[in-house]
């Protein structure tokens, strides 16, 4: 059967086949060695499917402990942190060692320089000047 992907729809098929064998084992010497194999994969891929769906399970256990271990590892880091700063102080310059910034001097302000614009040219007109009559 072609297009079947997924194992229980395979593992489904091969019982179904190893069922219609069964019932017409008279008719179908030739395939008794072949009826066994399967048989045998059948089980090994029984087995292997178990253990699968097991350890599938197991790793969303241990997934979700991780998460646990982690938001108890955040609050305790942030509780020594705490700890760290309350000791050495706010200011001292030994809490970049701890991953904490220390409460340092803003320097002096800076001016901003003022931007000059370039002086704007005024567009010329597109239409031709007459020069002025002059009275003779």
């Amino acid at each position: 059967m072609a297009g079947i992907n997924t194992h229980d729809r395979v593992i489904r098929d091969w019982e179904g086949l190893l069922s219609a064998n069964k019932d017409k084992a008279s008719l179908l010497p030739a395939a008794e060695p072949l009826r066994a194999d399967l048989e045998g994969i059948l089980v090994e891929g029984k087995l292997l499917k178990d253990r699968r769906d097991s350890l599938t399970g197991d790793k969303q256990r241990t997934t979700q402990e991780l998460q646990a271990v982690i938001v108890r590892g955040k609050e305790t880091a942030r509780r020594l942190r705490a700890i760290v700063k309350g000791s050495l102080g706010t200011d001292n310059e030994q809490l970049v060692q701890f991953n904490m910034a220390p409460r340092r001097k803003r320097g002096p302000r800076k001016t901003k320089t003022p931007t000059v614009n370039p002086p704007s040219v005024t567009p010329v007109p597109d239409t031709p000047t007459t020069p002025p009559k002059t009275t003779a």
